[in-house]
């Protein structure tokens, strides 16, 4: 059955006719603090739709929707390959944000791809990409439905945002446009073909998209920084991860509004609403899909808590967070053998490691946080935490599940922050 859409040959000689639905999606409904975590996020087996990167846009807030999505861990490799096998019903991987319906037992495969090499075509075309590139091979079944993750945000520009939207199908025939419907955070396909698909908006459009702001510690002395912007692209997200294997990342929330794309910011210190002294090399970022830039932020005396700034080129200032002093002196303290596992150590595996004694002594509401862990450590070991008698040995079997596994330790911190946030708060100002 061919593809549905318009060939693409040397030109694009005509529009395609289409009708693209704005569809509502539902609203985030994480707490902000969530964002502390890095790359995984721990959510229950049934997943509204929460974006994995951890923003709070307020612009599309309003988009709710009362689709339930059931979150499922993929098996991946160490290229980032990811497989997965599924019975009837609506999932999400919880590692790419894509989606998929099934109304019978799947079985199928993808990984992210690279939009450059399909950066001439676009260009021709006259297309951008609006998130990430993904190759999809359905090993065994039928999918009725996949979503496909997007940056765009549908709040203040859905009406015209509509007629300026595709998805790339590439064949071996040539590449095509296909029909889709947007959600909040996704594109919908019906009985698709799967090939490497993402969500192209035409070029020159003034799209406001969800965004991040990556903050990583370089190992060196005094306090350096690299300072990243970029869209919620989780294929972007994990390649700044790539390149930052050798740093420590401090996890902060994103911009609480999409922003422009391609609009310029400067990265500003400041402590008490005074200038903080740093040097920042260059002084801005543009908010773009490729190449991949940071900011500089180097500080020689950093003693205390200072605040960063993201300031467009109106002086608006549209992020700012606070940079505690226990966040930046992770990697003083770290081990030489530390800093050669350094791809691996965040803030919260390290928090859930050094305070385990405190934790396991001063949790009280176990049973909530292995509720929020159980679609991950399963049935027979939720029933073993939860059949311990006192919180004490209900944490202490809790910990024997989450040895030396981050993924579990970074959805243990999130479950901590929502559950026990005081207790949070209380150790690490203690550190």
């Amino acid at each position: 059955m061919p593809p549905r859409g318009l060939a693409i040959t040397d030109s694009l000689k005509a529009p395609v006719d289409e009708i693209i639905m704005i569809m509502d999606d539902e609203l985030q409904t994480a707490q902000k603090q969530f964002a502390k975590l890095t790359a995984s996020s721990g959510a229950p087996s049934v997943y509204s739709s929460q974006r994995r990167s951890g923003s709070f846009c307020e612009i599309c807030s309003s988009l709710q929707d009362t689709t339930e999505w059931k979150m499922i861990d993929p098996e991946d490799d160490e290229n980032l390959h990811y497989r997965v096998s599924s019975a009837a019903g609506r999932y999400e991987c919880s590692a790419s944000g894509l989606r998929w319906v099934c109304d019978g037992d799947v079985s199928l495969k993808y990984h992210f791809s690279d939009w450059e090499l399909y950066r001439k075509d676009l260009r021709r075309m006259q297309f951008e990409p609006c998130g990430p590139l993904m190759d999809i091979t359905v090993i065994s079944g039928v999918l009725t439905e996949v979503h496909l993750p997007h940056v765009a945000c549908l709040g203040s520009s859905s009406d015209s945002l509509k007629d300026e939207v595709r998805v790339l199908d590439v064949q071996d025939g040539g590449m095509f446009l296909e029909k889709c419907e947007l959600t909040r955070f996704h594109a919908k396909l019906l009985h698709p073909t799967f090939s490497p698909k993402g969500l192209l908006i035409r070029s020159g459009f003034p799209v406001k998209v969800h965004c991040e702001v990556l903050i990583y510690q370089t190992l060196t002395a005094h306090l350096t920084l690299h300072v990243y912007l970029v869209t919620s692209d989780q294929n972007i997200i994990q390649k700044v991860e790539n390149n930052e294997k050798d740093a420590v990342k401090i996890p902060k929330p994103g911009p609480e509004r999409s922003l422009p794309m391609k609009s310029r910011y400067k990265i500003k210190t400041r402590k008490e609403e005074k200038h903080f002294p740093s040097i920042i090399k260059p002084e801005g970022l543009k908010l773009r899909y490729s190449p991949i830039k940071y900011c500089e932020v180097y500080i020689r005396n950093a003693e205390d808590e200072f605040n960063m700034h993201l300031i467009s080129e109106r002086e608006e200032s549209v992020w700012d967070v606070g940079i505690r002093a226990e966040e930046y002196r992770i990697s003083s303290s770290l081990t030489s053998s530390d800093r050669k596992k350094a791809p691996f150590m965040d803030y919260a595996v390290q928090f859930v490691d050094e305070h385990r004694t405190e934790l396991i002594q001063r949790v009280r509401l176990v049973t909530p946080i292995a509720d929020d862990l159980k679609p991950f450590i399963g049935e027979e070991k939720y029933c073993i935490i939860t059949a311990c008698k006192t919180p004490q040995e209900q944490m202490r079997a809790l910990y024997e599940f989450l040895s030396g596994v981050e993924r579990l330790e970074k959805r243990f911190y999130k479950s901590l922050l929502r559950h026990e946030p005081h207790l949070v708060e209380d150790l690490t100002a203690a550190d």
